[in-house]
């Protein structure tokens, strides 16, 4: 059995883990030193469900194995998860900006990061690991 494909979904999955807990660490200040974040973990929350909507897509329909309209589907699905998970980036930088940058508002950037980090190690690094790698980025 190879441990790569298992090793890097591990990987994935401890910088997803560690988004969330960069989310939650920054609530958790915000919430001791009396500092609103007025509902601006929403975008991390957000970020992580359009994750794991993209990482249900199956590696076939990526890749155009199964038929065309299949693989179509697939990619719209891929750039609307990243635009979507890219949108709460900007979005939490942008509000986090606006009410000054201090830590709990750059621990919400910080996690939507290191959620589409995750995210993309997760869904594109074990299928590359293959013999004959596909690019699911063939059109």
């Amino acid at each position: 059995m190879n441990l790569m494909e298992p090793g890097l979904n591990a990987t994935g999955g401890l910088v997803f883990a560690a988004g969330i807990w960069v989310m939650i660490d920054g609530a958790v200040y915000s919430h001791q030193h009396d500092d609103q974040l007025e509902g601006l973990w929403v975008t991390t929350v957000v970020a992580a469900v359009a994750g794991l909507v993209f990482n249900t897509i199956p590696w076939e329909n990526l890749t155009g194995g199964k038929n065309g309209q299949t693989a179509l589907a697939a990619k719209v699905a891929t750039i609307a998860s990243y635009t979507t998970m890219l949108a709460c980036l900007v979005a939490a930088i942008w509000v986090g900006a606006d009410k000054g940058y201090d830590w709990p508002r750059q621990s919400v950037s910080i996690s939507i990061a290191l959620v589409i980090v995750g995210v993309s190690v997760m869904r594109y690094l074990p299928f590359m690991c293959h013999p004959k790698p596909q690019s699911a980025f063939m059109y």
